[in-house]
């Protein structure tokens, strides 16, 4: 996986610690092979595999090597928790609204890379972090635990 590549080349993970990204790896395979692993109605079941955001994250706001493994360890355990996360193109409301937001959000992220290296007085890599914190509190909102059918 690319995103877990330049983890590992930006030496975010260094030493030992790079095996720690072994564990999304498998936890990916396993994930993509699962034929449960999108519900019928509509949400990923276990953390969706958005490695490339994780990674843009850990790398953009140059987290400590603990709080970057213990991000990757728990995301990889989460690809296992019966959690529903929202789909974005298959959303019960709000589908547009996040669309413009996603829109936004790619965006200042984009302007956040481009200027990581620049002294500036505001945060922005930190307020980008706003549309995946919504995404994944309208996932538990709307998803949740997932509830076989009886």
């Amino acid at each position: 996986s690319l995103p877990l590549f330049l983890l590992w080349r930006a030496e975010l993970l260094p030493g030992a610690l790079a095996l720690v990204l072994l564990l999304p790896l498998l936890a990916s395979g396993y994930g993509f092979s699962q034929t449960n692993a999108k519900t019928d109605d509509g949400f990923f079941l276990g953390f969706p595999s958005y490695w490339n955001i994780v990674a843009l994250y850990i790398w953009l706001l140059d987290v400590s090597e603990l709080t970057a493994t213990l991000v990757v360890v728990a995301l990889a355990i989460g690809v296992f928790v019966p959690l529903k996360y929202l789909y974005p193109s298959k959303m019960p409301v709000g589908k547009t609204a996040m669309a413009v937001l996603g829109v936004a959000w790619v965006i200042g992220a984009s302007i956040a890379v481009v200027a990581r290296d620049a002294t500036a007085p505001w945060h922005l890599a930190e307020a980008t972090l706003t549309y995946p914190a919504l995404y994944l509190a309208l996932s538990f909102w709307f998803g949740g635990v997932h509830r076989k059918p009886s």
